[in-house]
């Protein structure tokens, strides 16, 4: 039997090899670790965290992603690239009432691909096309409601120069500039969950969005351990939006829910053990980030190399993620070599002294005892089905949505 389980612990450990061989770099893992009533503020450190690490050149993933990827591309997306094409055609042929009418499909068919996370830039491309194809068909409020929607989805890309001429570059501008009347969007996630508006993170549920463009956008709730769940939701001028979702679980979710149990646990301690090494192998992850809440301050480690090597401790205020993920990421503690600037950066039973841990610390209990290193085991071997297709696609699959420099995932 000792034997069974070792050549099924060796076979993991090719997997995650032949995973990581696949799909290159293994990327960086942000995990928030915490229960209902902390979820919600360790999310929003945890996306910061990504965002951070991302620009300083790391590729990164959220424990979300992996356990719940993406799925391939999806029929409607193909259907919906041949109709933007065709559209094209009639739009340079001058047709513009039916060009008009191919790029609607093409937007219906863009929407339904978007729920995967494929297609946002040529969704706007073409909203885009419609707007100037319903310009040139004498329906200008149409032509306007189309930019707005655009802009709404995603600001950053403009119309394209190169392909309008100025007068439909003036009818975008001034249409985004009418919409001066704004509305909301409150989302409800059940369990609370990281949201995406339009593909890119915005925070953690609950949350009431204000100040809106009105437009359609596209909600995504998303919780390791849960289905992800991606709803269209209307904006209008002055009103408020609402969605509300209710995720599933996934088989992993049990054993997900343990691993992260356990590594809390060691990172309470200070010390990381079979379960924080377990949960990175199940996310297949080079190195994990561990965000979780400690009475009113959150606390963010490094664990790579069989070590927490950096730890970062501070409380967080209102809007200020941004700069405890800076803070973490330049300048947290190298706990593996004993360093320190309070008692909490030590392992249990240490002080922090002269910027140095010192004491004696508490043995605990021997890891083979341990509940968790058991449910890594047991996670193993009755789950490496599921952890090998975790492996072969959770280096793979992202969201375009959240792409910057580094290649967040």
């Amino acid at each position: 039997m000792g034997m069974r389980i070792a050549r099924t612990l060796w076979a993991a450990v090719l997997l995650l090899h032949a995973g990581a061989a696949e799909a290159g770099e293994r990327p960086v893992v942000v995990v928030p670790v915490g229960q209902e009533a902390s979820y919600r503020a360790v999310a929003r450190v945890s996306i910061a965290v990504r965002r951070v690490l991302a620009s300083r050149g790391h590729v990164v993933t959220s424990a979300a992603l992996v356990l719940s990827p993406r799925s391939p591309a999806s029929s409607e997306l193909a259907q919906a690239k041949a109709k933007l094409k065709e559209g094209i055609e009639l739009y340079d042929g001058l047709d513009f009432k039916r060009a008009r009418g191919v790029f609607s499909e093409a937007v219906e068919l863009f929407r339904q691909a978007l729920r995967q996370g494929y297609g946002r830039k040529d969704y706007v491309r073409a909203l885009h096309y419609l707007a100037a194809s319903a310009l040139y068909d004498n329906d200008r409020k149409a032509a306007a409601s189309h930019f707005v929607d655009a802009h709404a989805f995603r600001p950053s890309q403009g119309l394209d120069s190169a392909v309008f001429p100025p007068d439909v570059a003036k009818v975008n501008q001034e249409a985004i500039a009418a919409a001066t009347e704004r509305g909301s969007l409150n989302i409800v996630c059940n369990p609370p969950a990281e949201v995406l508006v339009n593909g890119k993170a915005a925070g953690a549920a609950p949350m009431l969005l204000r100040n809106r463009l009105p437009g359609s956008y596209l909600i995504t709730c998303r919780r390791a351990g849960y289905e992800s769940d991606s709803q269209w939701i209307a904006v209008e001028a002055g009103g408020k939006a609402e969605v509300r979702t209710e995720l599933r679980p996934l088989a992993q979710k049990a054993a997900y829910a343990q691993a992260v149990s356990g590594a809390q646990q060691e990172l309470v301690a200070g010390a990381p053990g079979p379960a924080t090494q377990g949960l990175a192998q199940m996310l297949g992850a080079g190195a994990l980030v561990l965000v979780a809440q400690q009475g009113p301050a959150i606390t963010a480690v490094w664990f790579e190399g069989g070590a927490f090597t950096k730890r970062y401790q501070a409380q967080v205020a209102a809007r200020g993620e941004r700069t405890f993920a800076e803070q973490f990421v330049t300048a947290g503690a190298a706990v593996a070599a004993g360093v320190c600037t309070a008692a909490s950066d030590c392992p249990a039973g240490q002080q922090c002294a002269g910027g140095r841990c010192v004491g004696a610390a508490s043995g605990g209990t021997p890891f083979y005892k341990t509940w968790w290193f058991w449910t890594v085991v047991g996670v193993v071997v009755a789950g490496g089905a599921t952890t090998a297709v975790v492996l072969t696609v959770g280096g793979k699959e992202s969201w375009s949505a959240e792409l910057r420099p580094g290649g967040v995932r």
